[in-house]
């Protein structure tokens, strides 16, 4: 599946050294037991656990068990991006500050139970809807992991939002409202001039308010491509293009193919 990939491996260490660290990885303990550190903090897991890699320069492993066996999911930082585009940044926080012994037994057993369903649906052969479903998934996992480890994050910077933090999520909301593409109309609406709007975007997330608009309606666009099932036509009308010739030529620039060939690629 295009952007993602799941698979079993038997050796933590391995993996660690090869890591591509372009990718976000979730990984799952199967078997058997690993002994590691983040940031110099040393954890342990076991059978039944699971946890992210956000940084993996910085873990060290020092023991694992010959009989260990994990499941790794990995994915992209596009298709990561285009899974979590409408998260508010207060999510973000606090699962970059999540550690792997945070949850309990029990609230480790429920996000268990959705990297097993994405696990069996990666694995089922042809299949029209995986992308969306392995998709949505993802999202109540990430959602969850949030839920629980929200009240073990003390950091009053993650919990109180911020300034910078309430304008982005006052942009995203403006975007999906809107949809339209012009960095102006935004930066009116939030009663910002333009050049504020770009300082708190860079600051933010390292990016311009037209990669924020972007990223956020192409993420609109393939929902409606993947869920709605609306053509071309339709979708141009919605998003208010001139054209449907015009919605294409964006769609390719933005995505770096076709509208029909993204299609074709998600079996749609």
């Amino acid at each position: 599946m295009d952007g993602f990939n799941v698979e079993k491996i038997n050796s933590f260490s391995a993996f660690v050294d090869d890591i591509d660290y372009s990718k976000f990885y979730i990984v799952r303990f199967v078997h058997g037991k690993v002994s590691f550190t983040v940031n110099s903090k040393p954890y342990q897991l076991r059978k039944g656990g699971n946890f992210m890699i956000v940084d993996a320069n910085q873990i060290v492993v020092s023991k694992e068990s010959s009989d260990l066996e994990l499941v790794v999911f990995s994915m992209t930082n596009s298709y990561f991006e285009e899974l979590t585009i409408l998260f508010d940044d207060q999510i973000f926080r606090v699962l970059w500050d999540y550690s792997p012994d945070m949850l309990s037994d029990s609230q480790m057993d429920i996000s268990n139970s959705f990297l097993n369903q994405i696990y069996t649906i990666f694995n089922t052969g042809e299949y029209i809807y995986k992308k969306i479903i392995i998709s949505k998934i993802l999202q109540c996992y990430l959602l969850d992991i949030f839920e629980h480890a929200y009240e073990n994050v003390v950091d009053e910077v993650i919990r109180n939002t911020n300034h910078r933090r309430f304008i982005m999520s006052r942009f995203y909301s403006t975007i999906m409202e809107y949809k339209v593409r012009d960095i102006e109309f935004y930066a009116k609406k939030l009663n910002l001039s333009s050049r504020n709007l770009y300082n708190i975007t860079q600051a933010s997330l390292r990016v311009t308010p037209k990669k924020v608009i972007d990223s956020t309606l192409l993420a609109v666009i393939k929902n409606m491509m993947l869920v709605s099932k609306y053509n071309n036509q339709q979708i141009s009308e919605i998003l208010n293009f001139s054209d449907q010739s015009a919605f294409c030529q964006y769609f390719k620039r933005c995505e770096g193919m076709t509208p029909s060939a993204y299609r074709k690629v998600n079996k749609v």
